[in-house]
């Protein structure tokens, strides 16, 4: 990780729980350039006011690494709750307003992995269960 032409185009994942939340920054082909892990981030539990702070903690040092990031993607516990999803996309939004950015809920990240999402099942056992 580190030695990549500055201009390649990249892309922030984020992977947020009650207990951790993991940012990678990857390129569109899918090469891990960088990886931090930080606290949680599920607005039911850190309230959506630490949610967007450490949010914003881990894409900001995704960024600090200089490629063209593209996009950004939140899939986050607690994000299906109410307006969960639609604030925290809003903050980002107004926060990096070059990048595309989309927050729903960490199901999506367990059903971008599978090869038939519409014929799967995900079991997802974080910090409630």
């Amino acid at each position: 990780m580190g030695n990549y032409p500055q201009t390649e185009k990249t892309l922030i994942a984020v992977d947020g729980g009650g207990t951790k939340t993991e940012f990678v920054l990857i390129t569109q082909q899918g090469m891990l350039l960088k990886r931090l892990v930080l606290s949680g981030s599920n607005p039911n539990l850190a309230g959506m006011e630490n949610t967007i702070r450490v949010l914003r903690e881990g894409i900001d040092a995704m960024l600090r690494v200089g490629t063209d990031v593209v996009g950004i993607f939140v899939g986050c516990a607690g994000m299906g709750t109410g307006n969960n999803a639609r604030t925290a996309e809003a903050a980002l939004t107004a926060a990096y307003p070059k990048t595309r950015v989309k927050c729903t809920t960490d199901i999506e990240n367990v059903l971008a992995c599978a090869d038939d999402p519409q014929n799967s099942i995900a079991v997802i056992c974080g910090t409630g269960s």
